[in-house]
């Protein structure tokens, strides 16, 4: 497998320590996303579908917990406030099912991945009820976050240390 040298740089930083002892407990709680500086993981309005400009993201995704069998995540999906808070909520719940089944499809088992829909309760701009906002704006939180919940003997490549 053709691993992508952000995953490598991730796994050389975050995963071992500065004598390759071990993962610095500081990667608990990080997005892999953001921390791989990947392109943010959107969704169309009203829509749960993996969208192609996602999917090379998600593949890098998965190449880090692929290299790393200890990593869990929880998938942390959102919605933009232009529906009903009920609405929001089972829509961003098949965001998160979806984004789950796109990984267990590249290979990562199923059981190391939580999936919850948070709806519209965390945005991460002022575009509430109400609030008149652009396109771009309610762009930004229709999103899935990769948070790392566990990385037991995480070493570079998969390597257990």
């Amino acid at each position: 497998m053709r691993v992508d040298f952000r995953v490598l740089m991730f796994l050389e930083q975050g995963l071992t320590g500065p004598d390759g002892a071990g993962m610095s407990p500081v990667l608990e709680g990080v997005d892999i996303a953001k921390a791989m500086n990947l392109r943010p993981i959107y969704f169309d309005y009203r829509e749960a579908k993996i969208r192609s400009d996602a999917a090379g993201e998600l593949d890098l995704v998965a190449q880090v917990m692929l290299t790393n069998p200890s990593i869990r995540i929880a998938l942390k999906s959102h919605t933009d406030s232009r529906a009903s808070a009920e609405y929001n909520d089972a829509l961003s719940q098949r965001r998160a099912e979806s984004s789950k089944a796109y990984l267990v499809k590249q290979g990562i088992d199923a059981s190391r991945i939580s999936a919850k829909g948070y709806g519209e309760r965390e945005l991460v701009n002022k575009c509430a009820d109400g609030v008149e906002c652009t396109e771009e704006d309610h762009q930004m939180n229709r999103r899935t976050e990769f948070i790392i919940t566990d990385c037991k003997d995480c070493g570079v490549l998969g390597s257990a240390k």
